[in-house]
């Protein structure tokens, strides 16, 4: 396979197979890790969106077939260096070409987004179509913290209308709560989308990498976390460095 490919490490737990359709995202957000991923300057990094295209026609379509011909079931997660719905997908729709060419060979795909409303939901008739896993990634109740920490993102209310429409169609939606940055805010958001029963899945993950990291209590924030989901029978998966954070973690403040 030439442009779906199986990730490592942290990665894994999201997904067996990936593809990254673009380069570079305009969210900007001040946690990104693809920047030192892809070996590039971060500001650079946010500041230029590349279409992946010739890649994509070229080889999206036969990995599809190649997956189809060996019965793997796997699916396929859009995008983890990228936001498969810039702005530019409007016009491109290189995202939309993958989601056609994977319907056409019965592969799943997953979206994990935090594109603007407007890009993103003339998809959803594919979604439902194709059975697309709908995904956006969002830790934040309050929109003014947000801006603060994805700046070129779309906004909170526009996610939760997302979410709200994707459900009502009948897609399988889920929500990636990392990183979380403030955990009430993180567990106000989750209440939130519980009472309003919109959410499939929940992936819940710390913060990594960052000076913030430290000044947050991981241990009590996974278990409050955990306490209120079981209270609400949500679906949700603790990615394992949250899952590990342990009481000796809390003394030393790491």
């Amino acid at each position: 396979m030439k442009i779906i490919y199986e990730p490592k490490g942290r990665a894994k737990e999201y997904a067996d197979l990936a593809c990254n359709d673009y380069t570079g995202c305009e969210n900007a957000c001040a946690y990104c890790f693809a920047p030192s991923v892809m070996r590039s300057d971060r500001k650079e990094y946010h500041a230029t969106v590349k279409p992946r295209r010739d890649a994509v026609m070229k080889w999206f379509e036969h990995d599809c077939e190649e997956l189809q011909r060996k019965g793997d079931t796997r699916r396929v997660h859009m995008n983890f260096v990228s936001d498969p719905y810039p702005d530019m997908e409007a016009e491109i729709h290189l995202t939309r070409h993958c989601i056609e060419a994977a319907e056409r060979h019965g592969v799943g795909i997953n979206i994990l987004t935090k594109g603007k409303y407007d890009v993103v939901r003339p998809d959803f008739d594919l979604f439902r179509r194709a059975g697309v896993h709908f995904g956006v990634t969002c830790c934040f109740m309050d929109d003014t913290l947000r801006r603060e920490w994805e700046p070129n993102a779309s906004s909170v209310p526009e996610r939760i209308s997302l979410l709200k429409q994707a459900h009502a169609m009948g897609i399988f939606t889920w929500v990636s709560m990392e990183p979380v940055i403030d955990p009430k805010n993180a567990l106000d958001f989750f209440r939130f989308m519980q009472d309003a029963r919109v959410v499939d899945l929940w992936k819940v993950g710390r913060l990594n990498y960052h000076p913030h990291a430290k000044t947050i209590d991981w241990v009590k924030f996974r278990d409050d976390f955990r306490e209120i989901a079981d209270r609400n029978g949500a679906n949700y998966i603790i990615k394992k460095d949250l899952l590990c954070a342990d009481s000796a973690e809390r003394r030393e403040g790491v």
